[in-house]
């Protein structure tokens, strides 16, 4: 039997094998039509991606532990996350995180980082708890000054709030791991960077009010804010696409 016979023999077997492993198997929507060209891969190494596919593509192959075609896909990805585009690099994010893939969510981070004193409600709410915290806790997140870090924490909080994504932790007993998160989050604000006027106006703001209320340590005490921040000038940035 020549190559190319036992190649179309085994195509089919492999052809067989998916209509049935396609009955039993559980598979999302945006799966089913790229369950084809992943088998083939696991036999010829060769796929096409594209933006349509990549992620469904991504998803398998993580499931089903093919990590040849792992690495092929987030190589795709990191060499198509544009610099200096905040939504791209937040829909990536969200979407990689149900993934394994630390490269492509540092690579965004980096991108949010850069521009996330330009960040608008829109971006901001779409963070969850930990998301956000990882953000913030990086050294390369560029802000004017600890005020307005704070004022899109406080932003962000305050639409976690009304959302119903954050508890307050004095309502409901079994939110104490997203107590704790929050205080990390808060953790990450030098509240001793701040000026009067501005340690005034964030003490009237939702999230200053917690913490006077719950938490009035955290303002005082620089014990737990060791983690700094750089404290970069902002300057006006070209070519972000919102």
């Amino acid at each position: 039997m020549s190559e190319i016979t036992s190649l179309i023999s085994i195509y089919a077997h492999f052809l067989i094998l998916y209509m049935q492993v396609v009955k039993t198997l559980e598979e999302s929507k945006e799966c089913i039509p790229v369950f084809d060209a992943t088998l083939k891969f696991m036999y010829t190494g060769n796929i096409k991606l594209t933006d349509d596919n990549i992620y469904p593509i991504l998803q398998l192959a993580d499931k089903y532990i093919i990590t040849e075609l792992k690495d092929i896909c987030v190589k795709f990805i990191l060499q198509g996350i544009p610099p200096h585009n905040i939504k791209k690099a937040l829909d990536i994010l969200c979407y990689s995180e149900t993934f394994n893939v630390p490269a492509i969510v540092e690579k965004c981070l980096s991108i949010l980082a850069n521009y996330f004193q330009q960040m608008t409600h829109k971006y901001l709410q779409r963070f969850n708890l930990k998301q956000f915290t990882k953000l913030i806790s990086r050294d390369d997140v560029v802000v004017n000054d600890e005020f307005m870090l704070f004022k899109k924490v406080d932003h962000w909080y305050t639409t976690s709030v009304d959302n119903g994504d954050i508890i307050n932790p004095m309502d409901d007993e079994d939110v104490r791991n997203s107590y704790k998160d929050l205080l990390s989050l808060l953790s990450e604000i030098r509240f001793e960077h701040m000026t009067p006027s501005q340690l005034r106006e964030a003490r009237s703001m939702k999230l200053g009010a917690y913490v006077q209320e719950h938490h009035p340590e955290v303002s005082r005490s620089s014990s737990i804010l060791l983690k700094g921040h750089s404290l970069i000038q902002a300057s006006s940035f070209n070519g972000i696409n919102k």
